[in-house]
């Protein structure tokens, strides 16, 4: 970035409680399927045994001469709380979706200099540089999207030669864009 920076786009740092739901979803649902699969306690009929797990659902049964097995398939469906589970699992790449779109936005930086914007965008494979003058054909605009709201901040849109720049997570968009507008008036 340049020494004689004018201002400087500030992410939300203060969201560490939604994360932390956000990734625990996902793993009480998993702890839900196992604890849905395993037998734990056993109902003695005249002909047959049956295995409930720790929610009370069944999960096997013993017949004399033959055992019958519960699958993942056949119990997980008619089971409250293997729906449950297969609920919270699949919450799971919206979990990882917010968690990578936050690093991201934590690792990029939008500046204003006297003459030009500074970009780094920082992404999941590499980031991208640019310095782009004041005087080009440059505009900032903001966006305030569902994933911005629960992850924190607001979402500045740079457009420049056909280019199109997401910054998120923005705690001062606002500001920053009244400070572009009057650094490229100038």
């Amino acid at each position: 970035m340049e020494d004689n920076v004018v201002y400087e786009s500030t992410t939300v740092h203060n969201r560490k409680m939604g994360y932390i739901i956000f990734i625990l979803l996902p793993i009480i649902g998993v702890v839900i399927i196992v604890l849905s699969m395993i037998p734990v306690s056993t109902v003695n009929g005249k002909h047959f045994i049956d295995h409930n797990n720790i929610f009370g659902e069944w999960v096997t049964s013993e017949h004399i001469g033959y055992s019958q097995l519960g699958t993942l398939k056949s119990s997980l469906h008619k089971r409250t709380s293997g729906l449950i589970g297969i609920g919270l699992v699949l919450f799971a790449p919206f979990s990882i979706h917010l968690f990578v779109c936050r690093k991201n936005a934590l690792n990029s930086k939008l500046q204003i200099s006297n003459d030009s914007v500074w970009i780094k965008l920082s992404g999941s494979f590499s980031d991208k540089k640019e310095v782009i003058p004041l005087k080009s054909d440059i505009d900032i605009a903001i966006e305030k999207g569902k994933i911005d709201k629960i992850i924190g901040g607001e979402k500045i849109i740079v457009t420049y030669a056909m280019n199109k720049y997401v910054f998120r997570c923005i705690d001062n968009a606002d500001e920053f864009v009244k400070v572009f507008r009057k650094a490229k008036q100038e």
